[in-house]
This record gives C-alpha cells, sequence and structure tokens, in this order.
C-alpha cells in the first residue's frame, strides 16, 4: 500500500512541474503585453523571471512568441489545474477532521431520533441488520475506527465511532463504548424515546462488557421503582404509577447480545442478572426455532392419515415419529434441544390418563464425544445424573412425587453417510413401521455438502418406494436450485435481520400468554379496580420479578401452539391463509366448539374493549375422571404438561423433593429444581400434600389448571395480533 501512495505522489508532482515550466513562458509573453500591471502581476512576474534565470529557460521566451490566445488558453488551464491540485492537497491535509465533523453531526442528528436502533460492531452480519432497519425506526452502526466510518458512510450507512485507536492496531479497543452507550440510553429514557441496541463485535468478551455497563445503570436507575413494587408495606393503590413507568421503560429499551453457544452459560447467568433489560441471542436457537415453528411433526400430515391415528388430539400407539439427525454439529444440536422441548405427544389411553408418546431421535455421528458440556447439563441432566442417582440409591424415589419419563428416546448411531452400513441403517428405521413420520435432517458441513447428501437421499427415497419420508437440508446462504427436499437455514434472513432479533409479534404473543396466569391470580389475590390495571400488574410481573427460565417458557409455549392447533385439524398463519387451507375459524365461539365443545372454562369477567378477553375461572377442582375420559381439551392439557415437563428437562431442571417444598416451596430456580417436573399423576399427588400442609382446600393448590390456560386463551391472543385460524382440509 505505502508503495502504491508514494507512487501516485510522484506521478502527481511531474504532471504539476510540466504543467509550471509550459505555463511560464507564454505568461511570461502575456505580461509585457499588458498595461495595467498589478502587484500580484508583478510579483509573479519576477518569480518567472528568477525561475527562468535560475534554470535558463530559454525556451519560454520562444513560447511567448507564439500566438497569444493559444498562449493565454494554456495559462488559464494550467492555472486552474494548479488550484484543482493545491485544493486536493489541503483536502487530503484536512480530511480527517472533516471526517470527523460529519461522523460527529451525523451522531448528533441520530442522537435526536424518536426510535433509535444502535448497532454495535463493524461486521458483513452487521451490515445485513442495518440494511433491514425500516423506518420509522433509524439505524447507527458504532464502528471502532474513523476510518471504517469513512468507508460506510460510502455505502451510504450512518456510522459513529467512540474508540481511540486507530485503524490497524492489534486488537478493537471498546472501553469507551459501555460509558457511550449509558449516555445514549440515559437520553432515550428521559425523553420517553425508544432505543434498541445490538451488540455484536464478533468478540463475546467485548459484547459482555459492552453490555455491562449500560445494564448496570439501567438496573441501578429503576431500582428504585422496582423496591417500592417489591415493598410489602406499600399499599398496591400507591404502587400503580410505578408499575406503570417501569413498564413504559421496559416497552421502549431493549438490548440483545449475540453469543457463542460456547459460552451459553455466561450469558444465561448475565441475562438473569440484567433486571429483563438483556436478550442473549444464539444464533443457532433462533435457526432451532425457525425450523420448528415452521416444521412441526404434524405439518405434513396428510388427511387421510390424521383420521385414521389421531383422534382427541392423542395419537395411536400404532403410530412413530422419527427424527434422523445427520451430522451432530452446533446447528443440530440445539434444533435437538429445541425440538425435545417442544415435540411432546399424549397416547390414546382408554379408560386412563393419556401416556406420554415419546419421539425417537437417531443422531447419526461417528464421533462418540459430540455430547457437548452444554447438553450434559442441561437436556440430558435429568436422565444422565438425576434418574442415575435415583438408579444407584444415592436419592429415594419415594422422596418426590411420581417421577416423569424422559422425554424422548435418544440414540446414537456411530456411522455417518460415507459408511456402506448408512443407507441399510437408515431405510430400516424409516421402514420399520410404515404407520411413522420420519424427517432427515442434514447439516453435516458446508451448504453444497449438505445439498448433495439431501439430493441422494431424495433419490434413495425414491428407490426404496416410500413417501413418509421429509428430508430437510441446512444450507446457510439459501438454496440455489429447485429441489426435491426442504431447506432451512438462511442465516441472512433468519439470524441477521432486525425483525428476527426482535420478534416483536413473537415476544408480544409470549407476554400476553403470560398475562394469562397473571389474570387468573390477579384476579382473586389482588382484585384490580380494572381490565387496564390487571394488564398493567401482568406486565410489570414480566419485567420486575420474573426469572429468565419462566420468560423463556412462555416463548417455548408459543412456539408450540401450530402444533397444538394441527391436532386439532386447525393451524394458524399470519395474514392471509394458504391457498389450500379450508375455511378461517372466525369467532373464539366457533374455536371452542372445537376445541372444548362442552367441557369450557367459566368466565369470571366478561371481554373488556376491542382487543380485551374474557377472564375465566378455574376454581373449580380439575378431577382425573375428567381426563380419563379422553377428550379433546383434556388431552391437550395433559400434553401442555408433559411439553412444560420437556422444557424444564432441556433448561436443566430436575425434580424437587416433597420435604423441600413443603419447606421452602415449589421451586428454585438458583438450584434448578422444581416440584411439578412430575408425571400428570404427580400433580394431583402435589396439590394433596400441599393442601394438607397448608391446612387449606386443594382448589387453592391446584397447578392442573395452568396447563388450561395456553389452548383456552388460544385464539384470542393470535387473533389480537393479526394472525388467522383456519381448518386444514
Amino acid at each position: 500500500m505505502n508503495g502504491k501512495k508514494s507512487n501516485k505522489w510522484v506521478f502527481r508532482f511531474m504532471i504539476l512541474l510540466i504543467i509550471i515550466v509550459c505555463g511560464v513562458g507564454g505568461y511570461y509573453r502575456y505580461y509585457s503585453a499588458i498595461s495595467d500591471k498589478s502587484v500580484i502581476s508583478r510579483t509573479l512576474y519576477s518569480t518567472i523571471r528568477l525561475f527562468g534565470a535560475s534554470f535558463d529557460i530559454d525556451y519560454g521566451k520562444a513560447a511567448a512568441l507564439e500566438d497569444s490566445v493559444a498562449v493565454i488558453a494554456a495559462l488559464e488551464i494550467a492555472k486552474w489545474l494548479a488550484i484543482f491540485i493545491t485544493g486536493h492537497v489541503i483536502f487530503k491535509l484536512l480530511r480527517p477532521y472533516l471526517s470527523r465533523f460529519f461522523v460527529a453531526f451525523g451522531l448528533f442528528a441520530w442522537g435526536h431520533k424518536k426510535r433509535q436502533v444502535l448497532i454495535i460492531g463493524n461486521n458483513s452480519n452487521n451490515l445485513n441488520i442495518y440494511r433491514t432497519v425500516k423506518k420509522p425506526y433509524s439505524p447507527l452502526l458504532l464502528a471502532d475506527s474513523l476510518e471504517d466510518c469513512e468507508a460506510l458512510s460510502e455505502q451510504g450507512i450512518r456510522a459513529a465511532t467512540v474508540a481511540n485507536r486507530k485503524k490497524g492496531g492489534a486488537s478493537s479497543d471498546y472501553r469507551g463504548t459501555g460509558k457511550w452507550l449509558r449516555k445514549v440510553l440515559e437520553r432515550a429514557v428521559s425523553r420517553g424515546e425508544r432505543c434498541t441496541v445490538i451488540i455484536n463485535t464478533g468478540n463475546d468478551e467485548d459484547n459482555l462488557n459492552i453490555s455491562k455497563t449500560a445494564v448496570e445503570w439501567l438496573s441501578g436507575y429503576l431500582s428504585e421503582y422496582r423496591s417500592r413494587i417489591n415493598d410489602p408495606d406499600i399499599p398496591d393503590p400507591d404502587k400503580a404509577g410505578d408499575r406503570r413507568y417501569i413498564v413504559s421503560v421496559f416497552e421502549k429499551i431493549r438490548i440483545y447480545v449475540f453469543g457463542d453457544r460456547a459460552h451459553q452459560a455466561v450469558y444465561g447467568e448475565f441475562q438473569k442478572n440484567s433486571a429483563g433489560v438483556l436478550n442473549y441471542i444464539n444464533k443457532y436457537r433462533l435457526v432451532a426455532f425457525d425450523f420448528v415453528e415452521n416444521n412441526p411433526l404434524t405439518e405434513y400430515i396428510g388427511k387421510e392419515t390424521f383420521s385414521k391415528f389421531f383422534s382427541n388430539a392423542a395419537v395411536s400407539r400404532d403410530f412413530d415419529f422419527n427424527v434422523i439427525m445427520l451430522g451432530f454439529g452446533e446447528i443440530n444440536r440445539e434444533i435437538l434441544s429445541v425440538s425435545v422441548a417442544n415435540n411432546q405427544f399424549s397416547e390414546q389411553n382408554p379408560g386412563g390418563i393419556p401416556a406420554l408418546k415419546k419421539v425417537n431421535y437417531h443422531i447419526f455421528d461417528r464421533d462418540k464425544t459430540v455430547i457437548d458440556r452444554n447438553l450434559s447439563n442441561t437436556l440430558l441432566r435429568y436422565e444422565k445424573e438425576f434418574l442415575y442417582d435415583i438408579g444407584s440409591g444415592l436419592l429415594d424415589k419415594n422422596d418426590y412425587s411420581d417421577l416423569p419419563d424422559t422425554p424422548a428416546n435418544i440414540y446414537q448411531e456411530y456411522l455417518d453417510v460415507n459408511d456402506t452400513e448408512f443407507n441399510k441403517r437408515l431405510k430400516y428405521i424409516c421402514t420399520a413401521n410404515p404407520n411413522s413420520e420420519n424427517h432427515v435432517i442434514v447439516a453435516i458441513g458446508g451448504d453444497l455438502e449438505n445439498m448433495d447428501v439431501a439430493q441422494r437421499l431424495s433419490e434413495k427415497k425414491k428407490e426404496w418406494g416410500i413417501d413418509n419420508v421429509r428430508i430437510f437440508a441446512r444450507v446457510s446462504g439459501g438454496s440455489m436450485f429447485k429441489t426435491d427436499y426442504y431447506t432451512f437455514g438462511n442465516e441472512e434472513k433468519l439470524v441477521y435481520d432486525y425483525n428476527m432479533i426482535c420478534r416483536n409479534k413473537f415476544e408480544e404473543l409470549a407476554i400476553r400468554r403470560n398475562l394469562m396466569y397473571d389474570y387468573e391470580n390477579n384476579r382473586i389475590n389482588k382484585k384490580p379496580a380494572s381490565y387496564e390495571e390487571l394488564e398493567t400488574l401482568a406486565k410489570s410481573n414480566w419485567y420486575v420479578t420474573m426469572d429468565s427460565n419462566k420468560r423463556l417458557s412462555n416463548f417455548y409455549s408459543i412456539l408450540s401452539l401450530r402444533m397444538k392447533l394441527q391436532l386439532l385439524g386447525l393451524d394458524c398463519r399470519e395474514g392471509d391463509k394458504p391457498e389450500n387451507a379450508g375455511e378461517a375459524v372466525t369467532s373464539n365461539e366457533e374455536y371452542f366448539d372445537i376445541y372444548a365443545g362442552s367441557y369450557r372454562p367459566t368466565v369470571a369477567m366478561a371481554r373488556s374493549g376491542e382487543n380485551g378477553k374474557d377472564i375465566y375461572s378455574y376454581d373449580e377442582l380439575p378431577q382425573k375422571s375428567e381426563f380419563e375420559k379422553g377428550g379433546v381439551r383434556s388431552s391437550l392439557t395433559v400434553q401442555e404438561h408433559y411439553r412444560w415437563n420437556a422444557f424444564m428437562v432441556s433448561c436443566g431442571f430436575i425434580p424437587q423433593s416433597i420435604g423441600k417444598t413443603l419447606e421452602k416451596g415449589s421451586k428454585s430456580y438458583e438450584e434448578k429444581t422444581h416440584a411439578n417436573l412430575s408425571s400428570f399423576e404427580g400433580l394431583f399427588q402435589y396439590r394433596k400434600a400441599m393442601a394438607e400442609h397448608l391446612d387449606c382446600e386443594q382448589s387453592d393448590t391446584d397447578v392442573i389448571k395452568y396447563d388450561c390456560q395456553l389452548m383456552d386463551d388460544a385464539w384470542w391472543f393470535l387473533d389480537s395480533k393479526g394472525y388467522k385460524v383456519f381448518r386444514r382440509w
């Protein structure tokens, strides 16, 4: 680079010298012809004579004898070229200062926008996020050098920097970014403006350090309001203003920080202590969420198969689900965890409570150490640690409510696609039970390799003459061809997109789902004066007191909605329904006819406002006999408990002993234990033991009602956010 720059300046100097030499003679002649000799002209004339005398340029005199028009033209050209080059040199000298001015001016203008989006880190992924931010939101990219800002401005991207280093330093300098971010948030909070911050520098230590200063300030700023809300000595009516204010802040200030899956526990702890401000973004989880949301195991089952093997939202014992994972890298590990937490079914059990219908997961990978520390401490903790201790006598099974089964059958297949036995084993899994649904997920390497394997499997599928196999290839850059298989995992659309990071509607649905819990509890315990107060109570709980695991639980419950609706012969979509779908379910009443029949909840508070909902009463004690009948609402209630169990297991929770529950309460987020992590039968045992301990009615200690709420409220909160519920056929 230095050599090229040096050559460029030598060339420019030579051109300037030639222009001066060629123009000197002409000006000499031109000067002798004019009568009005100004001071400037005389000075320049003297300089020219000195130049000519020094270098003895007689050819300059000869040039002066030429035609005066040509001489004057040459002189003018020389003059303006000299002015241009001089100006260019001056601009080069002033450019750093001008750049700083324009960067500072752009930052000042952005700081007065009402809806700010700050993206920290200069990389191609963040550039894609920047370009997906639409009006009325105003984005700003925070780079780590002035040179970066100049390059970004040439691409039409508003950028700023607070770094102290120059380009080419050993590492990025983000030491001042956290303090600067704190000032940005202070201003946004004081003005009541919206500010979304996305932190993705590519370095986890930088990400956490930047987040820390901002989160500590915001937590401290809100600590007084939070302490007043949690103070039992302050009457509820006096807390109303604090609740409304703290909700308004949290609804407008959001921080999303990207992090490596290998450091998931660190980010999880940081998120837990961030007072609801920080949201940890694991890009593989975003891909897994999208995959599970759009490809539930019931998605591709036809009407004939559905009528034969599915009834009352439960699955026949003769039907199987198989998920075959080819490769077990980061993406398939996350898909396994999210899928197990979501893919839970109840099995038809005439005369008894619906049993758990397990999905079979077959992991094809030669590596015998594919289970990493994340899975060992989360999804597999219950089986490999807790049940091992029960089996070895280290823990007494009688100290607990009836224990749940493991949420899935997970098999390690020590083969890969290059092994000669692979095709035989794959064919056996898919054909052992002709009444099965089989999903094959290919994520063994790069995009082309995944597509190549998926295409070969598509050909094998035709060769074997089976049509109950769906093949999915992970293609991070998007599919390039029309294929016989499905593709997923386009990171540009699923990960590095502003709307996918914030998932505004998805988050709003999760908040609304949690409101349903709080509505029912607060209706009885706090007796709010109005529907609006009820909503404020619920939202302040979401932001002020809730554990991050519980927030995540609400996201997973929303993720399970499509599969639950499909078990009813229904489905949902945002906006218009698919062309080949049946009639829309246009009212909550019509939905309840399909979902609950005569077994409906009692309305305690009637619908209020355009988007209001009926508040249901769950005072009546759910009886075991009702679930043994095997009705639709009962089956989905049981299934929801199995799904919640699977989610808690996927987060690393284990059952809590009865003795500890009676002594300290039903759960410990610190120790990751929960008393309701049990079979469905165990929920009846729990409410009986708690009622005897507290000397109250069992209806006061019942938790089964919470498993009803998701589907009881599903049509309302889907409809309120623009989703249509429709019949599949």
